[in-house]
């Protein structure tokens, strides 16, 4: 800051190179930050306070967002005074509800949080936080009591409590209200369930060629696979297809979906990726827990135990790379099918089924 200093009494004080935060105030935005200057009283007020010499003298200035929506800020037809609105191209600020959940619960970057899915969408959808973080905070502090343990809705906090910090009947209409529908809800028929299935494996040999980890036993198509297991294991994958895609707004649809969907979907998979594959990587990890697998430092198949049995973020590249590989191939999956993959509300269809292919 330019000639950085403050008055006290007599002594002038240097600041020398600094970060201003200005936490709680007034003002949302720098933009904002003292009254328009149509407002010729309050802004005359302002420059006596010496506020445009001291805005003037800032070498660079950053908005930090809260938890909320981001505002927009514009002047009345009159230039007195500032006009608010929601901002929505921010989508964002559910992840940084979410970022600041994590930190109030003081959990490591690779703790998964155990949750009630209403009292998620309640926290991570209420309109607005009335004092920002600090309300956040007030929120979830009850959350804390679980030690580490699932979170169940019985902790929000009491409706006049709520009340201070959110819209209470807003909060809690989210927290009990009906889950909304979703692609997880839509099963696939037997036959589409094969041929994806069939398809994942035959990604994962040539992949796996590619990359030169590809085990002999498994250079087999997926009807010469010798074990019921590794079928099994495939069909379970073809399953985790549509539950995947659900994080990014998708779903399976019969028929083809045309080249420039197909395009935009893979846009949305692919700015999603991260997302996804952790995704796929849990469920894979879910299914083989089902069967009686646990992790070791070493993979060892008679024993039950694999060395990817641990979360997403601990695994090596290589191994990430396989689930990347895979949700990148989604809609190769379902071409194979005789299916695409749609946006969830264009989509209508409960039961997938594959369509007849073309002679």
């Amino acid at each position: 800051m330019q000639d950085g200093a403050f008055q006290e009494g007599q002594v002038t004080h240097p600041i020398g190179k600094c970060i201003l935060v200005f936490a709680g105030g007034t003002s949302r935005t720098f933009e904002s930050f003292g009254p328009p200057e149509a407002d010729e009283e309050a802004h005359l007020r302002f420059r006596m306070a010496k506020g445009p010499d001291f805005k003037s003298r800032l070498d660079g200035v950053l908005d930090v967002l809260g938890p909320n929506q981001r505002e927009l800020v514009t002047l009345t037809d009159d230039g007195k005074q500032y006009r608010r609105e929601l901002d929505r191209c921010d989508i964002f600020f559910p992840i940084r509800r979410g970022l600041i959940l994590r930190s109030e619960l003081r959990v490591s970057p690779v703790d998964e949080i155990e949750i009630d899915d209403g009292l998620l969408r309640a926290i991570l959808r209420v309109k607005e936080y009335r004092h920002g973080a600090r309300s956040l905070g007030k929120v979830v502090e009850p959350l804390r009591e679980a030690k580490g343990g699932f979170l169940h809705r019985s902790l929000t906090p009491a409706r006049n409590q709520l009340s201070l910090h959110v819209d209470a009947n807003g909060f809690l209409a989210l927290l009990n209200g009906p889950q909304t529908s979703t692609p997880a809800a839509i099963r696939l028929e037997p036959a589409a369930r094969e041929v994806i299935a069939a398809g994942i494996h035959a990604t994962f040999r040539e992949l796996g060629r590619e990359a030169g980890w590809l085990k002999p036993e498994h250079d087999v198509d997926f009807a010469g696979l010798k074990s019921e297991f590794g079928q099994n294991s495939n069909r379970a994958a073809a399953d985790r297809v549509v539950t995947t895609l659900a994080l990014a707004g998708l779903t399976l649809a019969p028929g083809s979906g045309g080249s420039d969907q197909e395009a935009v979907v893979r846009l949305r998979i692919e700015y999603l990726l991260e997302v996804l594959a952790e995704a796929e990587h849990d469920g894979w990890m879910a299914w083989h827990l089902d069967q009686g697998w646990q992790w070791g430092p070493k993979t060892d198949k008679p024993k039950l135990i694999h060395q990817c049995m641990k979360p997403y973020v601990s695994l090596p590249d290589v191994e990430r790379n396989k689930d990347r590989d895979s949700v990148r191939h989604h809609p190769d999956f379902a071409r194979n099918a005789n299916m695409h993959i749609a946006p969830v509300l264009s989509a209508s269809v409960n039961t997938i089924t594959p369509l007849p292919t073309t002679p």
